[in-house]
């Protein structure tokens, strides 16, 4: 196994590399900020299972219990929720500039931002079908003049499916997926551009800065070897790379389409010396779920850890610890959930409700922006409301 996964991370490394004269820009992972999974450190490897593990390991598409997700939906915020944040927020409707200026200090520190995501699904008995809409906004700079956004919005369909096979004693899954995306990005427009945009004058406005927009295809694969309470498991997201074949318009461009509700038109094509990809990135972790026999029906507890490594030539990919997550949930009587666990060094918890086909669930958590844990910690909040059957 170990000489197959060195091979797929050279592969890769040769296949982002193929032209020196093209410049690789790496984009963000297709991937919501789930309260289940952040609330447990981002560590959802071998343990992944329902509408989220379409976005982990597509082997958990082989688990028996199904489940089908009518409707989830997920705001976060790349930030905790005081008094002075939420009075920045709520003026930014009236006055962008005002507001953008009482969150100077995030800005220009930790960073700040937000995020939504809208989706359905279904994952089990062998397959994993899902349809997800992630917006995500960040905004961070040196210094107030220095602030920049990077925008994006992704709308992809997720496809895949598992094969559960027993040998003895142990369960072998292994899964495999596909998916196919359209994004719209809009990379480090500066924040007086930004504050235009929000105000009520912004009609009429001509905002030159670039807008990519295009279409990206890509394959994950995974497998999950359970034995008794251990499982462990190996996921391969964005195999080889994804890279979007995008077209370039302007900002201006993109709001016209917007207000007529359709998609920009078609601008420059991008790619000869510039390419957008998202890198593979290689996930191996473990999950111990011991089974009480009767008393799980009361309390159901399981922990687990993740190791995380995007294929980035060229690029730091920083130290052990931002790419460890390690989590734990404890189950009530199949209704409540208590989770907590650590995110590339920084604490997370969260807790979950189940309440007939209704899902809610909530978690906190730290993040890290720089190569090594502790060098620029960004805190947010997350949450989803969901109908599950």
């Amino acid at each position: 196994m170990r000489h197959w996964l060195f091979f797929l991370i050279m592969l890769t490394a040769a296949a982002v590399s193929v032209s020196a004269k093209t410049t690789t820009v790496y984009e963000p992972p297709f991937r919501p900020q789930s309260a289940e999974i952040m609330a447990q450190g981002g560590s959802f490897n071998a343990n992944g299972s329902g509408f989220y593990s379409l976005f982990s390991n597509p082997a958990s598409f082989a688990d028996k219990d199904a489940s089908l997700t009518v409707l989830s939906t997920s705001p976060w915020l790349y930030a905790l929720p005081t008094a002075a944040v939420v009075d920045s927020l709520g003026g930014m409707i009236e006055d962008p500039e005002s507001g953008i200026i009482g969150l100077n200090d995030l800005l220009t520190g930790p960073g700040f931002g937000a995020g939504v995501s809208v989706g359905v699904g279904y994952v089990g008995n062998g397959l994993g079908l899902g349809l997800v809409n992630v917006a995500d906004v960040f905004a961070q700079g040196p210094n107030t003049l220095g602030v920049h956004v990077d925008s994006h919005i992704t709308v992809g369909f997720i496809g895949g499916f598992a094969l559960p096979v027993r040998l003895g004693p142990v369960t072998l899954k292994i899964g495999g997926a596909f998916r196919p995306m359209y994004r719209v990005h809009v990379p480090e427009l500066g924040i007086g551009t930004f504050a235009r945009l929000l105000g009520d004058d912004s009609d009429g406005i001509q905002i030159n800065e670039p807008v990519y927009h295009g279409v990206g295809l890509a394959l994950d694969a995974g497998t999950i070897v359970t034995l008794g309470p251990l499982s462990v498991g190996v996921a391969l997201r964005d195999l080889f790379g994804t890279a979007f074949s995008y077209s370039e318009s302007t900002v201006t461009e993109l709001m016209d389409a917007l207000k007529a509700v359709s998609l920009p038109e078609g601008g420059e094509l991008v790619g000869d010396e510039v390419r957008f990809v998202v890198p593979m990135t290689v996930h191996a972790g473990a999950t111990f779920h011991p089974n009480l026999g009767a008393v799980s029906r009361i309390i159901d507890p399981a922990v687990h850890l993740n190791w995380e490594y995007p294929v980035t030539p060229g690029q730091d990919t920083g130290s052990l610890w931002t790419s460890l997550h390690a989590g734990t949930e404890v189950d009530f009587f199949s209704r409540i959930r208590l989770r907590a666990g650590i995110n590339q060094g920084y604490l997370t918890a969260g807790a979950g409700i189940h309440l007939f086909f209704a899902d809610f669930n909530v978690a906190y958590f730290g993040r890290e922006l720089g190569s090594f844990a502790g060098s620029k910690q960004n805190q947010g909040i997350t949450a989803e409301l969901a109908l599950r059957f």
